[in-house]
């Protein structure tokens, strides 16, 4: 086994990003936060996550700038990497946009559980692993 599952946190309110953290550090997975979307796109090249958990209201770059941006990347491991929202904007128009930049999951603060956000995750690393081994 080449090691733990590295999971990148973008997200600005420090209480839920070290809420998911410890989530998912019980879990087994390695976690990184990063607190803007520049600092984000940074550690997406230095870490090179296996999934990146991202909110859409930042500062310094928003959600979407910051979709945009990874879909972009001219590494492409990294352009494909998996990205799942996890966002107060429960619009309809903002998740279309998101899903148009590829996301793999679009989920709303609001109205997720612990067991469904861990659910989401585990189904997207699933696919991926699935995929890889074709």
């Amino acid at each position: 086994m080449e090691g733990k599952i590295k999971i990148l946190i973008v997200e600005d309110d420090s209480f839920f990003a070290q809420l998911c953290s410890r989530m998912l550090e019980e879990e087994g997975f390695s976690v990184f936060i990063a607190i803007d979307g520049e600092e984000g796109l940074e550690m997406l090249e230095k870490e090179e996550p296996d999934l990146v958990i991202l909110d859409l209201l930042l500062p310094t770059m928003n959600g979407q700038e910051v979709l945009k941006r990874i879909r972009e990347n001219p590494n492409p491991k990294l352009a494909k990497t998996p990205v799942m929202t996890v966002t107060n904007l429960a619009q309809e128009d903002e998740r279309e946009k998101c899903e148009a930049l590829g996301i793999e999951s679009y989920l709303v603060k609001a109205s997720i559980s612990a067991d469904i956000f861990l659910a989401k995750i585990k189904e997207i690393l699933n696919r991926k692993k699935v995929a890889q081994d074709y």
